[in-house]
């Protein structure tokens, strides 16, 4: 799958990607120290499918 992004785009799945990142490390830190990460999981969960929906939007549905 080789598409170059514009910038607008590009900047956008970045934010996604690092929104990722970022929540994917708290809930690695809420499990480290045995707390609670029902929130966590939940906000995660609906940044993956912000991801999934650009994925199927930007490579798979192009011109459809």
């Amino acid at each position: 799958m080789e598409k170059k992004l514009p910038a607008k785009k590009r900047q956008e799945y970045d934010n996604i990607c690092n929104e990722i990142q970022e929540l994917s490390q708290e809930f690695d830190r809420l499990i480290k120290e045995q707390k609670d990460t029902t929130e966590i999981h939940k906000r995660l969960g609906i940044v993956l499918d912000t991801c999934l929906e650009f994925v199927r939007r930007e490579f798979y549905n192009n011109g459809k």
